[in-house]
């Protein structure tokens, strides 16, 4: 039997969707079109608020699936700068020196650090391992010799 879904399991939640769907259709949210534009953040919150119901009832995938996702961990707040990047991934090479490193990235989604990360691991690189709950978007990784992707769940036991 299918799970039942987040909306049928709490009626309440599909009555606040309701409520705000109605008074999205008399009032509808004034977006700052010059700010749509130009901020990133502004941008993801007013697509994703134009649809709850999906936001509700699958956070994750909604997020991730957004066009400008990728850019909330490559390029503003969320990431580090490449330069706190480099420091650290130096360090952690450094440590282990002369040994050949086999990374396992938990939460790796649409793969942002990975990205980030491999240019500076290439060299004592053996294996990295891509995993995520939901699908794993590996884009110019794809095919990459070293990059492999596995789904999986940590809250479960690993098969």
């Amino acid at each position: 039997a299918e799970t039942p879904s987040l909306l049928e399991t709490k009626p309440w939640l599909a009555k606040v969707l309701q409520h705000a769907a109605g008074v999205r259709k008399e009032s509808p949210p004034l977006v700052d079109d010059n700010l749509y534009k130009v901020s990133l953040y502004y941008r993801v919150h007013v697509d994703l608020c134009n649809d709850l119901p999906a936001l509700v009832e699958k956070v994750f995938l909604k997020i991730s699936t957004h066009p400008d996702h990728e850019g909330l961990y490559e390029t503003c707040i969320m990431a580090s700068t490449a330069a706190e990047l480099a420091s650290l991934i130096g360090l952690v090479c450094k440590e282990w020196q002369g040994t050949r490193l086999a990374v396992l990235e938990c939460g790796a989604g649409s793969c942002g650090l990975t990205r980030r990360v491999m240019p500076l691991l290439e060299a004592q690189l053996e294996a990295y391992v891509c995993s995520d709950i939901s699908a794993i978007r590996l884009g110019t990784l794809e095919g990459h010799p070293k990059v492999s992707s596995v789904r999986h769940d940590l809250n479960m036991a690993i098969a």
